[in-house]
C-alpha cells in the first residue's frame, strides 16, 4: 500500500470515528484537527517527517476511539458535562 493509500485511511478512520462522537461539538473538533492536520502535511516531501506525521495520526486515531468509548459510556449514563448538542 502506498503511503498515500496509508494516509487517507487514516484520514476516512479519523472521520468515521468523529462521526461516533457523542456531541456535535466533539464531532466537529475531531474532524475539523483531522482535516487541517493532514491539509498541513500534504506538501511535505521529508520521508522521516512523512514517516512521523503517519504515527502520530495513527496514535492520533487510537486516542480518539478511546475517547469514543468513554465519552459514549458516559453519555448514556448521563454523566457527560457540557453542551449535549
Amino acid at each position: 500500500m502506498s503511503q498515500r493509500a496509508a494516509a487517507l485511511g487514516l484520514l476516512r478512520a479519523l472521520l468515521r470515528e468523529a462521526k461516533r462522537m457523542p456531541t456535535g461539538n466533539r464531532r466537529r473538533f475531531v474532524r475539523n484537527r483531522a482535516l487541517a492536520g493532514f491539509r498541513d502535511a500534504r506538501a511535505e516531501a521529508d520521508p522521516e517527517r512523512l514517516t512521523f506525521l503517519m504515527r502520530l495520526a495513527d496514535t492520533q486515531l487510537d486516542n480518539v476511539r478511546v475517547q469514543v468509548g468513554v465519552l459514549n459510556e458516559l453519555a448514556a449514563s448521563g454523566n457527560l458535562k457540557g453542551p449535549k448538542s
